[in-house]
């Protein structure tokens, strides 16, 4: 009779085979690091598993262990050598486990899923705080592990190349943390800084944050810095970008403290040379046309409300002139 233990270990290697086959090399160390299994680790490595080997695109175990937030296998694995500042390349959609993730380190995915306590036990053992692990802890809105980070050294002030994590400051204000927005000024961020092409204040306009707008503004956020090869400026995206209709008073409340900060309504968007008044033109026309050919209600009513607030911000814009 086939035991159940049997069938399990059967299943557990199916699965790591599964993982090797689809091509991204995943070893049975990093399966079990990313289970949390500290006792296939203690085995593994007994067994001279190589604790510091990547995977096609460059996890390692200590990495998976982060990830998924098991401290004592990421102990573990420290415990054995495990290098703390390897970095990954890209790996695509395609894959078994972390499909579609961006270049990362052990430190960046403790901090992206909120694993501080992993965090600061990889910067004890030495992790380096790199601008991007820097600008996810500003996303986090943890003040604790902020305060942390600048007791080991933090710069606030260097950019990301990580679109999604700029900076600490930027990180802080797509994710609407008004009291880490006003820490990180206090502490020395600037209000100015462009990372990926991007500034605190256009991350929080993205986001229809106008508390954090108006902090920032207080702060000295400059109203017309149009960052990034499309030249796009604070004003220019805010009354231009899409915006769901619940936060359509939100996004009125940013443009009202733009303008009263001295945004230019007649600042050009530097890649098509147009003003925030000459692109709502061209999009009001399509909602008009959209709702002359919309056969469902529901819709109707949605391009109607997208109508009238647009017809809002160019009255509002069309008053600064």
């Amino acid at each position: 009779m086939i035991s159940l233990s049997f069938i399990l270990r059967s299943l557990a290697a199916c699965i790591c085979v599964l993982f090797v086959s689809c091509g991204e090399g995943v070893t049975p160390l990093m399966k079990a690091a990313k289970e949390g299994s500290t006792a296939q680790i203690d085995t593994l490595l007994q067994e001279k598993a190589a604790v510091d080997e990547q995977s096609k695109y460059g996890w390692t175990a200590l990495m998976f262990a982060c990830w998924q937030g098991h401290d004592d296998a990421v102990e573990t694995l420290l415990e054995a050598g495990a290098d703390p500042n390897i970095s990954s390349s890209t790996v695509p959609s395609s894959f078994e486990t972390v499909a579609g993730h961006p270049p990362s380190t052990a430190l960046q995915e403790a901090i992206r899923n909120k694993h501080t306590g992993i965090a600061k036990t990889l910067i004890k053992a030495g992790a380096k705080l790199d601008p991007a692990s820097v600008a996810r802890a500003g996303g986090l809105g943890d003040l604790d592990f902020l305060r942390y980070l600048k007791s080991q050294g933090a710069d606030f002030n260097t950019p990301s190349e990580n679109a999604f994590a700029a900076s600490a400051l930027c990180a802080a204000a797509s994710a609407g943390h008004s009291s880490a927005v006003r820490w990180l000024l206090a502490n020395g961020a600037s209000p100015n800084l462009v990372a990926a092409s991007s500034t605190a204040l256009i991350e929080a306009i993205r986001s229809d944050q106008p508390a954090i707008v108006r902090l920032l503004i207080q702060h000295g956020a400059d109203v017309n810095l149009a960052p990034g090869h499309m030249g796009e400026s604070p004003l220019y995206i805010a009354a231009t970008k899409y915006t769901h209709e619940r936060n359509y008073e939100n996004n009125l409340s940013i443009i009202r403290e733009l303008l009263r900060s001295g945004a230019d309504p007649q600042q050009k968007k530097g890649y098509s040379q147009e003003t925030p008044l000459e692109t709502l033109a061209i999009q009001k026309a399509n909602t008009e046309k959209g709702l002359q050919e919309a056969d469902n209600e529901t819709y109707r009513s949605r391009l109607q409300q997208s109508l009238e607030h647009q017809n809002t911000i160019i009255r509002l814009l069309k008053q600064q002139r």
